[in-house]
């Protein structure tokens, strides 16, 4: 029996013989090579999933608000736990926030992405029915340009955590 399983493998393993090393040489497209990724400062960091919120400290009880999933949070400072990041960057329209992320829900990458941050521009209209009030028309529409930066849950109601001016 043992004879016979040896004749039966002996091709298969002179075929791996041979290809090993090609699929090596096409940088191991069947083989999987792991590589150890040690984060650092200036890193990226994908947020994958939409339960991922931006602490204002490393405490699960400051959170701010959920990150846009499929985007990205820039290290500042790495550990176990809690990484410090930055979210958004100073500009015209954004503002940079440094905060808190759970290491773990963090998936860094080594590359530098094109565009990290979502970029989310909405107006927010507050209405005052004019015919109620005897303002003839004072204040009674106001229009606000917000910028998006994820959202937060209050009960069972959804708000936006935005910037605004």
């Amino acid at each position: 029996m043992q004879k016979i399983l040896t004749l039966a493998l002996t091709p298969l393993l002179f075929l791996l013989s041979i290809f090993a090393p090609f699929t090596a040489y096409l940088g191991g497209g069947f083989m999987v090579n792991a590589e150890v990724f040690t984060p650092e400062s200036g890193t990226y960091a994908y947020v994958a999933t939409e339960d991922v919120f931006f602490y204002a400290t490393p405490n699960t009880q400051d959170g701010l608000f959920r990150l846009p999933p499929t985007y990205y949070v820039r290290l500042l400072d790495y550990s176990s736990s809690f990484c410090k990041v930055e979210y958004q960057t100073d500009s015209q329209a954004t503002k940079r926030l440094v905060g808190y992320v759970k290491t773990e829900q963090l998936t860094f990458v080594p590359y530098v992405p094109q565009r990290p941050y979502l970029q989310c521009v909405f107006e927010v209209e507050y209405k005052i029915d004019d015919a109620t009030q005897s303002s003839n028309g004072f204040l009674t529409q106001i229009v606000m340009t917000c910028f998006y930066y994820g959202d937060y849950d209050v009960g069972s109601t959804t708000y936006c955590y935005v910037l605004r001016e």
